[in-house]
């Protein structure tokens, strides 16, 4: 019996030091903002959410393969028309982010990817014109650059601008542009 103790004590010691150990290399993500510049009114909530893995380490720095989910949109008028349609948007987009630490707790990082979005846009139709929207799907590209900020092992805080650029004129947007602020919290594991 004293033998079967030592066992599990020992086998508990080399678990926890084990545990402690393990290189922290998923993270889940949830950012909420704004949309930049935009022609909608009001501005809905818009954001990124998603998740990363580490695929390489060293002291300076690491690179995650993450996919990553923007939303956002708002409700366009349309002077003459009735109506006022949602123009809301939401992209899909799996791509690279660069980390490096500035301190123990602080890291700086660089993201970018591509992939697709669904976006509406306006239409009028009938008389009296009436203004809908219409979903389309196009290419996007989104850049970013964030501040992770690590409050717990577990969790942090992050701060990021991310641009999702597509093509000209979709959801509301003048250009080609929807940039977000926003901020929000990653869970690691």
């Amino acid at each position: 019996m004293k033998r079967l103790s030592s066992l599990l004590l020992l086998s508990a010691l080399f678990c926890g030091h084990a545990a402690a150990q393990f290189v922290q290399n998923q993270d889940v993500f949830l950012l909420a903002g704004v949309n930049l510049p935009t022609t909608l009114t009001p501005v809905l909530v818009s954001g990124n959410y998603g998740y990363g893995y580490q695929i390489v380490r060293s002291s300076a720095a690491s690179l995650w393969v993450e996919m990553s989910f923007g939303f956002g949109g708002g409700a366009a008028t349309i002077p003459g028309a009735g109506g006022k349609p949602k123009l809301l948007w939401n992209t899909y987009a799996p791509g690279l982010r660069f980390m490096v630490p500035l301190h123990q707790r602080v890291s700086i990082y660089a993201a970018g990817g591509g992939g697709a979005g669904n976006f509406r846009e306006v239409a009028i139709s009938g008389t009296p014109p009436f203004a809908s929207a219409i979903g389309t799907w196009h290419g996007v590209f989104d850049a970013a650059g964030g501040l992770d900020i690590r409050l717990r092992r577990s969790f942090s805080l992050r701060a990021e601008f991310r641009d999702f650029v597509t093509g000209r004129g979709l959801s509301g947007a003048d250009g080609r542009h929807h940039p977000i602020v926003g901020i929000g919290i990653a869970f690691h594991h």
